[in-house]
């Protein structure tokens, strides 16, 4: 629903400039869409953590759970699962950043090239949460903060995917 609602955003946009495809570009759309599914399952992830009550299995330890890389028993592994997507999911969203950072600048994009920026600030500060949300016992606000910037950074992907703008026709024309 939250992307929809930025997607209705972006077409009722009245500053909005509708590009001819014959000046459109092949833009690297499949990196935001990409590092969107892997916020997205990072989301999804965290609401088995929180509603399996899996957030407490480690306790207070980081960046392991106890003296063990990977626990040995369900509910821990599933808070662990969560750590180490995050991780990759985080990493996943710096490489689309640098990636469409260039074809932003490139093909005059300003919108796209703001958020794809900020995407890795916003990752910087959801690690930063993830680890108070495990040191302060899952503090209410601070876990609301963490889910927030969470879905910040799922709709900043949806909004450089389509900050990019229209693509090229792959079809040739006679």
């Amino acid at each position: 629903f939250f992307c929809f609602t930025i997607y209705i955003a972006f077409r009722l946009w009245p500053g909005r400039i509708v590009e001819d495809n014959t000046r459109a570009f092949v833009a690297p759309r499949a990196w935001p869409m990409v590092a969107g599914l892997f916020v997205y399952s990072q989301i999804f992830l965290g609401a088995l953590v929180r509603h399996t009550e899996s957030g407490r299995a480690c306790g207070q330890e980081i960046p392991f759970c106890g003296p063990d890389v990977w626990p040995s028993w369900g509910p821990a592994q599933l808070h662990m699962l969560h750590r180490y997507w995050g991780i990759l999911a985080f990493t996943m969203v710096v490489i689309m950043a640098f990636r469409v950072a260039k074809v932003t600048q490139t093909y005059e994009k300003p919108f796209a090239n703001k958020i794809v920026w900020l995407l890795p600030a916003l990752g910087v500060v959801q690690v930063v949460l993830g680890f108070l949300t495990v040191t302060t016992s899952i503090s209410v606000p601070i876990v609301t903060a963490h889910l927030a910037i969470g879905a910040l950074m799922l709709g900043g992907c949806w909004a450089v995917y389509l900050g990019l703008g229209p693509q090229a026709d792959r079809v040739r024309r006679a």
